[in-house]
């Protein structure tokens, strides 16, 4: 999450160049669940991986173009230009935001002080885990501060604006369908007011409740279901559009679409459904008397 550096390699085949890589321990890709691919972990009875073992991910092997990558060399030109051995592959896995495409990654290890340490956690008694991880750090180094942060909190701050555009878009919505609905239960009322008499004359002929509410939210129905058809283009092409600045993207499904639909024509239906019913189920003779 915050321990990726760019440091120059050679790998064997390939120029010189600033490669990310992370200084991790032997039990660094067990501990984060990674699946090694091809060859082995850094193991503690092969003291050679201290200083010579690499290990690197599956975009590594295709950007170095190896095809057997075991046993490939790399030269660390900040350290003297040390030089090692490939020893396994690791499966891809994200390192940065899903804006950024999954780069070359070289694992190798250091005999210095870590920078970070990684711990599993099960998700119960956290309280009880973070204080025995509290004393325990106090104990091994007394005096020096207690930080930690949470791998999924350090990964969705990487979405902090997509967030905020969310919550902005979220509340916009939300205001927007309340002005809507306020509108609209306006001009029906209205609209019924005017069809006061026809709807008294129609039930007189025998029109029952359930059809004359049909009658009146057909209209309404009508325009929703229109205007939802002009609105789908105009929003697929702007998600597409905001989708293309992620690298790892999820595709728009048909049914988000539908839902959309269905959710507008509930919210006008519940909407008029009170002056509707209530025009409805008026005596027809105080409809006809009704100026």
């Amino acid at each position: 999450g915050r321990s990726v550096g760019s440091r120059g390699m050679f790998p064997e085949g390939n120029q010189w160049y600033p490669r990310n890589s992370m200084f991790v321990d032997y039990d660094f890709i067990p501990t984060l669940g990674m699946e090694i691919l091809e060859g082995r972990n850094f193991r503690r009875d092969h003291p050679a991986d201290l200083d010579d073992g690499y290990i690197v991910n599956e975009t590594a092997v295709k950007s170095f173009g190896w095809d057997r990558p075991i046993g490939k060399k790399i030269i660390w030109a900040g350290d003297k230009n040390k030089k090692g051995y490939v020893i396994g592959v690791v499966k891809d896995f994200h390192y940065a935001s899903f804006h950024e495409e999954i780069a070359p990654l070289i694992l190798h290890m250091s005999a210095g002080t870590p920078s970070y340490l990684s711990i599993r956690l099960h998700g119960k008694n956290l309280f009880r885990s973070m204080s025995y991880m509290k004393r325990k750090w106090q104990e091994f180094y007394p005096g020096h501060p207690f930080d930690y942060f949470f791998l999924d909190d350090n990964f969705n701050s990487l979405y902090k604006s997509e967030k905020k555009v969310g919550s902005l878009f979220r509340f916009f919505a939300l205001l927007g369908i309340f002005i809507s609905s306020l509108g609209l239960y306006g001009l029906s009322s209205y609209l019924l007011e005017r069809r006061t008499k026809e709807i008294g004359i129609r039930k007189v002929l025998g029109a029952s409740a359930p059809r004359i509410f049909i009658m009146v939210s057909r209209e309404y129905v009508r325009w929703i279901i229109l205007a939802n058809v002009c609105a789908w283009p105009v929003i697929y092409f702007v998600m597409t559009q905001w989708l293309e600045n992620f690298a790892y993207r999820a595709g728009i499904p048909y049914w988000a679409f539908l839902l959309s639909a269905v959710i507008v024509l509930t919210i006008t239906l519940l909407t008029i459904s009170h002056q509707s019913i209530k025009t409805a189920l008026t005596n027809p003779a105080d409809s006809l008397r009704y100026e």
